[in-house]
């Protein structure tokens, strides 16, 4: 497995089964100087989380197939470490409480730059976090 992070270029995996949010995020992200792995569904995102393992993943919620809460669920199960954030136009206050309890971090989808900049800090934390274990 990786440790994420691509010659120095921090790693993002989003995964949403809307190609026009995702190329949106992957301009914004590549922007940012983040290397962009894209998945349209969480049966395509899995293997990329297990041999990728990207710094932070990107969720959208309402997907076909499994929601983000549950693809979450799945891997903070499996053990998955990289900071997860769960995009949600559909950001209720009990879906909030539930990212909460998983430790996912969850993020209105409409609120690009809070996005980025939650993605940017919970990057800085993992690297410390990583940093202090090595």
């Amino acid at each position: 497995m990786n440790d994420g992070s691509q010659n120095g270029q921090p790693t993002i995996l989003v995964v949403d089964d809307e190609q026009g949010f995702r190329d949106l995020l992957r301009t914004r992200f590549t922007q940012e100087g983040w290397l962009v792995l894209e998945a349209g569904t969480m049966a395509e995102a899995f293997p990329i989380c297990r041999q990728m393992a990207p710094d932070v993943l990107v969720l959208d919620h309402s997907m076909p197939g499994l929601t983000g809460i549950e693809a979450g669920r799945i891997l903070v199960r499996d053990g998955f470490k990289s900071p997860i954030v769960l995009f949600s136009a559909y950001l209720t206050p009990e879906l909030k409480e539930d990212c909460r309890a998983l430790g996912l971090h969850a993020v209105d989808k409409i609120n690009w730059e809070e996005l980025v900049l939650t993605c940017r800090k919970l990057l800085e934390s993992h690297q410390r976090a990583v940093a202090a274990v090595s």
